[in-house]
């Protein structure tokens, strides 16, 4: 059997672990960006199902900072690291992440808490 027969059991994130999680990839996030000119904050995570059945971790991060200096290498890094600390709750999978510049935060968020068809009736 090799290792890509075996299913990798996955498992919800209990619901009162989302902010020691929400904490810990935004001190991931600053580690890696140490040095540069960028304040990261809020952070939010959102457990969801993907199109396969699977549970998902999608987490959005606010940054204040030139948006040429998000070095998607280091926005990888902060998924994969994340993706490790995961594993002290069984869950295998790399959360998905987006950054968002701090002037577009609120109308992500205004435009997110909408329904889809809500959405084309502004």
């Amino acid at each position: 059997m090799s290792i890509f027969d075996r299913e990798m059991p996955n498992h919800k994130i209990p619901a009162h672990k989302l902010d020691e999680i929400v904490s810990a990839f935004k001190a991931i996030t600053e580690e890696i960006f140490e040095g540069e000119e960028f304040v990261f904050g809020p952070v939010t995570a959102k457990q969801t199902v993907d199109h396969y059945g699977e549970d998902n971790l999608d987490i959005m991060v606010v940054y204040d900072g030139e948006y040429c200096g998000l070095d998607p290498r280091k926005t990888l890094q902060a998924a994969v690291e994340l993706g490790d600390y995961l594993e002290r709750f069984d869950f295998h999978n790399i959360p998905t992440n987006g950054y968002i510049h701090k002037s577009e935060y609120p109308e992500w968020l205004r435009l997110s808490n909408l329904m889809p068809w809500e959405k084309w009736d502004e």
